[in-house]
């Protein structure tokens, strides 16, 4: 189940996102299982010439979190999603003055 899903969620990516990475993971519960997905993205703006900065770099993460639980007594399965992003730009350009 987690090579098909990192398989659907690699296409997700590159289509949703255009590049980045992305992975899936699922782990096994007492009575149930457990999964995440991760996707970033990073970039940096492209100047006239095409080139990009190594100064200003923007990227965004996300995170996606599954729980797929038995419930006690029943014959029943509950489910828990959370999701979490977070986004962030970096500018590391140094001035220097000459004095």
């Amino acid at each position: 189940m987690e090579v098909r899903m990192n398989e659907a969620v690699d296409v997700y990516r590159e289509l949703y996102y255009e590049g980045g990475v992305s992975s899936v993971y699922f782990w096994n519960l007492d009575d149930g299982f457990a999964g995440v997905v991760l996707l970033k993205k990073c970039k940096s703006p492209q100047n006239e010439f095409g080139q990009r900065s190594p100064l200003l770099t923007s990227c965004l993460q996300r995170s996606h979190q599954l729980a797929r639980v038995k419930v006690r007594g029943t014959r029943y399965m509950s489910s828990k999603l959370s999701t979490g992003r977070e986004q962030h730009t970096t500018n590391s350009r140094v001035r220097s003055y000459c004095i």
